[in-house]
């Protein structure tokens, strides 16, 4: 959520193609020209500049929190930032898309950048001796290398601050970009990359996720970092009911992922939030698919009917406004993946879905999820 108090005035408004860094590095390089076809898609998506003049490194939750939901991936030792306000991806059920102070269509639209990202996170963990000690995860509310960071080069700047100072960080993405830095992050042992697949089938996913590139680049992103020595993990999240929670295919997919050197994945059902699923009468930004044309293409596509689903089997209030399947159906969906994930020697943890959970899944279930996973492979 913005808050215009933490802002100067707009430096810069621009279009989506008038963004052009990334022009040199896509050249030649077939596994991104991806985000040449993406730009095309979107290029009238208004992209509006900002320079913070406040923290962009935040603590999610208080102690207090924490201690009630000592279950959550956002514990106490664990600091967000994000660079952006928006995301291309435009995946349909994003978590982070409501901002409560946007009343209208059109600030809706824009994605917002802090064009001084990476100078205030250097800055800020200069002056703050304390956030030495915690981990920074990147890409809490918007991905990170959503292809806007070929153009702004955030991380080419961040990663050498973090390695020069030993300093721990996490960044979770959906893109297969990353990979334009593993020069950076190769031999450093306190960071750690989650990258999100949740299907290998694209026909199925593209109705909710639009935006991002196929699984295969995604498959061959992961191979790269793991045959690099840098740290993985994958996150199948979100399980949507009907639609990527089949059990023989995700054992396929794990199978897979075990062949490329993934050690690690982490698991979550998807959590609906009541205004996520009244979305036809909200505004959507233009560069986000609304849910409930997701869920009416793959009703066309398969005859499920996914809104009934949510609205019959998604009995359990969750904090922040969500419902999820009570801990039983939880339960049955994730333990056949982390019985099957364990047994074939890969570290199975599941997304912020209930201590109840992680004790009912017991052995099969580790407590190190994707944004400490690095902690306990560096003990």
């Amino acid at each position: 959520m913005m808050n215009s108090k933490n802002y100067d005035k707009v430096k810069n408004m621009i279009t989506l193609k008038n963004l052009t860094n990334w022009k040199k590095l896509i050249s030649g390089r077939k596994e991104f020209e991806w985000v040449n076809n993406l730009v095309e898609k979107l290029s009238n998506v208004p992209i509006i500049e900002m320079t913070q003049n406040e923290n962009v490194i935040i603590r999610p939750r208080n102690k207090k929190e924490c201690s009630r939901t000592p279950d959550c991936y956002l514990g106490v030792n664990v600091y967000v930032s994000n660079p952006y306000i928006g995301c291309v991806h435009g995946c349909s059920y994003c978590y982070a898309q409501y901002f409560k102070d946007i009343k209208d269509r059109e600030k809706l639209e824009p994605i917002y950048v802090r064009k001084n990202f990476a100078q205030m996170v250097c800055d800020e963990i200069s002056r703050k001796p304390s956030l030495k000690n915690k981990i920074i995860n990147f890409g809490s509310a918007t991905d990170p290398y959503q292809p806007l960071e070929l153009h702004y080069r955030f991380f080419r700047r961040i990663i050498p601050f973090f390695r020069e100072h030993d300093l721990w960080f996490y960044l979770a993405t959906k893109s297969n970009l990353v990979i334009r830095d593993i020069d950076l992050l190769k031999g450093y042992e306190k960071a750690w990359i989650g990258i999100i697949l949740t299907s290998l089938d694209d026909n199925i996913m593209k109705i909710f996720e639009p935006n991002r590139p196929s699984s295969s680049l995604v498959l061959d992103a992961i191979k790269s970092l793991t045959e690099a020595n840098i740290k993985v993990v994958v996150r199948i999240d979100p399980l949507i009911p009907g639609v990527n929670d089949n059990l023989d295919f995700l054992r396929n997919m794990i199978d897979i992922l075990k062949s490329i050197g993934v050690k690690a994945i982490t698991a979550g059902i998807l959590k609906a939030k009541f205004a996520m699923l009244q979305s036809k009468g909200y505004q959507q930004p233009i560069w986000r698919k609304p849910w409930y044309q997701s869920i009416s293409e793959y009703k066309e596509k398969t005859g499920l009917d996914i809104e009934k689903v949510i609205n019959e089997g998604f009995t359990e209030d969750y904090p922040y406004g969500y419902k999820i399947p009570p801990l039983t159906e939880r339960l049955k969906m994730l333990a056949p993946i982390a019985e099957y994930a364990t047994s074939h020697g890969i570290s199975f943890s599941v997304c912020e879905m209930g201590m109840n959970l992680i004790e009912a899944l017991g052995s099969n279930c580790s407590r190190f999820c994707a944004c400490v996973y690095g902690v306990k492979e560096n003990r």
